[in-house]
């Protein structure tokens, strides 16, 4: 007999890494678009690379992932362009990007799996800290 309601070990482990993984007082940037599930016509010439958005009203971030097999690289990039410090949390020690006085943070070497960006503003030290909802890359 096959209990269909039960919860695979992997999912609850990634649910008890998530919550541990909290930061209290941290905004949630959600994932407001994926270009793997929404797809978008102007990046059909970039097939290589997916688009994420994250954020709210206020406020964006913008990732590209690129890469193949178990490493990817990500660019990182926030609406408004504020220099960006960011904290990539995947299956391995956390990696870290700096965007000043450029747009774009470059964090190489991500497994792919499950993955979330801590996102502080360099320019703004009394802004909060901001966290994505976490995504399989």
């Amino acid at each position: 007999e096959v209990d269909i309601l039960a919860v695979p070990v992997d999912v609850v482990q990634a649910a008890r890494d998530a919550f541990n993984g909290r930061t209290p007082g941290t905004r949630i940037a959600d994932l407001v678009y994926d270009s793997l599930i929404d797809g978008d016509r102007r990046f059909s010439d970039r097939s290589d690379v997916r688009r994420l958005r994250f954020g709210d009203d206020h406020w964006g971030l913008e990732v590209s992932v690129r890469g193949e097999g178990d490493l990817l690289t990500l660019e990182v990039r926030s609406t408004p362009g504020d220099n960006l410090s960011v904290e990539v949390r995947h299956g391995g020690e956390p990696l870290h990007g700096r965007a000043a006085e450029h747009p774009t943070a470059v964090v190489a070497g991500v497994q792919s799996g499950l993955v979330s960006l801590l996102v502080d503003s360099i320019d703004s030290p009394v802004s909060r800290r901001w966290q994505t909802s976490w995504v399989r890359l």
